[in-house]
């Protein structure tokens, strides 16, 4: 789960980025929180929009 959702939207990332999106909304305590982290460390996610996933790197460092 740590990097599924990193391949799926990498694919498709018109249709995976909403999704991720979701999912990174429901910041919290658990695995959930953890999938999304480790997933926006993935190079994969880097080449397809750096630019989103350092917006995002970066919500999840200010969002307590």
């Amino acid at each position: 789960m740590g990097y599924c959702w990193s391949v799926a939207t990498a694919a498709l990332p018109a249709d995976g980025k909403p999704m991720l999106e979701a999912w990174f909304s429901l910041h919290g305590p658990g695995c959930v929180t953890w999938i999304m982290k480790e997933n926006l460390k993935k190079n994969r996610l880097e080449r397809m929009d750096a630019e989103w996933v350092a917006a995002w790197k970066d919500w999840y460092a200010h969002a307590s």
